[in-house]
């Protein structure tokens, strides 16, 4: 939306989001460009988005450590120190847990996925206690 109504042109067309299409939709933008709101937009209308090469290396960086590999001290520490930088969102317990997830591949998580149903299916059902009895019916 613009101050005179709805936008009136579109600033770029893609298949896939990427710091190239931003580029150009940032360049023909008359207004100041919201980047993050239009990633935002982006995945709430299932656009295909195209991580950074960095975000691809800390999707890979949890991956790893979640599978009990660790970074030396140094590296640990340094990495630390960068991100103190940053201004992270505080995440709650259970996107902690799916973040794990984040470098697994779709056929990895589709096996969990089907094996964590097989478990619920082999859980036994619990049984109710005895059956519930109604008055008889008199016919009058």
């Amino acid at each position: 939306m613009t101050p005179k109504g709805p936008r009136s042109r579109t600033l770029a067309t893609f298949r896939e989001l990427d710091e190239t299409v931003l580029a150009v939709a940032a360049s023909r933008a008359e207004a100041p460009f919201d980047r993050e709101s239009v990633i935002r937009k982006a995945h709430r209308v299932g656009a295909t988005i195209v991580s950074s090469p960095i975000d691809e290396a800390a999707r890979e960086l949890i991956t790893r450590m979640s599978h009990g590999e660790n970074l030396s001290r140094g590296l640990a520490g340094a990495l630390l120190g960068r991100l103190e930088m940053v201004d992270p969102p505080k995440l709650s317990h259970e996107a902690m847990q799916a973040a794990q997830w984040a470098g697994e591949s779709m056929e990895q998580r589709g096996r969990t996925l089907y094996d964590l149903l097989e478990l619920a299916d082999s859980l036994p059902q619990k049984r109710a206690g005895t059956p519930l009895k109604f008055p008889r019916l008199v016919a009058a």
